[in-house]
């Protein structure tokens, strides 16, 4: 996919299979055996934290430092490391209405691995 001209993130040129420009939501309907798309409210007043290992969903009335219908995204891919000489991954909280990865403030991509 070209870059967005009008995108507040560019796709890094050393490593572009590692950025993030949209993520899938989807919910299992256990009664009828499939997956169905959510739309980007859905989340409503819940966060979620997608990464490598696990996923999890958590209320933010629970925890108010987390921002609602938003997903915190870490280390998207292991092989990232390999690919670039810095190990080029996106890290940060996607927004579901904006559609837009926000940063995680003054944390640097490389320090990612160390949290």
């Amino acid at each position: 996919m070209a870059d967005d001209p009008n995108s507040k993130r560019r796709r890094p040129a050393a490593c572009p299979e590692a950025y993030t420009d949209s993520i899938l939501l989807f919910k299992v309907d256990v009664d009828d055996q499939k997956l169905v798309n959510m739309n980007a409210g859905d989340l409503r007043d819940h966060a979620l934290f997608l990464g490598f290992n696990a996923s999890m969903c958590l209320p933010t009335k629970d925890f108010p430092g987390l921002k609602p219908n938003c997903a915190y995204v870490t280390n998207e891919s292991w092989r990232q490391d390999f690919l670039t000489k810095f190990g080029s991954q996106d890290v940060g909280i996607w927004n579901f209405e904006t559609k837009i990865l926000e940063g995680l403030g003054n944390l640097e991509v490389n320090q990612s691995t160390k949290i």
